[in-house]
């Protein structure tokens, strides 16, 4: 069990997607590199639900979960370490937005705080608009409320717009 004595720590939610390779293997290797930095601590895992791409359509269905974290990293060195697995996984960084992947991480929140840059926005600003984000969520805290609009994760899923596919893997 890692133990930090004398430093804050700070709860945070990560989305993490694949449509490239063995898509389990590259969610659950992205998990254990997370897990693996001393400054992380893995909390809860979700289950893993095949979806259908929302924005690109011509490509393969993602593979994806929602984790909570402890760290005591800023949300600044949460992110660099979250791109740094992305680097390591193989990820392609220079590919347009929404194309297929090895490995996506993305940081949705970092405790109840709003905050807003050039490289990344807290809460992450398509929460409300993917069920992909919110049905796996909800299984490990649905009665998390979003900071920046004061909703429980259930209430955003009863009311998301996204009727894409998703489907809850037994694995």
């Amino acid at each position: 069990m890692k133990s930090h004595s004398n430093i804050k720590n700070s709860f945070s939610f990560l989305s993490i997607g694949s449509n490239v390779g063995n898509l389990k293997n590259n969610i659950d290797k992205s998990v254990k590199l997370l897990n693996a930095n001393k400054n992380i601590t893995v909390k809860k895992i979700s289950n893993y639900y095949l979806t259908e791409p929302l924005y690109y359509k011509n490509q393969n269905d993602f593979l994806n979960i929602v984790i909570s974290i402890s760290t005591n990293l800023s949300v600044d060195k949460l992110l660099e370490s979250c791109k740094s697995i992305e680097l390591n996984m193989g990820r392609v960084i220079d590919v347009e937005k929404n194309y297929p992947r090895i490995i996506d991480i993305d940081i949705l929140t970092y405790d109840d705080c709003i905050f807003n840059s050039k490289d990344l926005n807290i809460p992450h600003l398509k929460i409300c608009e993917r069920k992909f984000v919110l049905k796996p969520w909800c299984d490990i805290d649905p009665e998390f409320i979003l900071p920046n609009l004061n909703k429980k994760i259930k209430l955003l899923l009863k009311n998301v717009k996204d009727n894409s596919k998703i489907i809850k893997l037994e694995l």
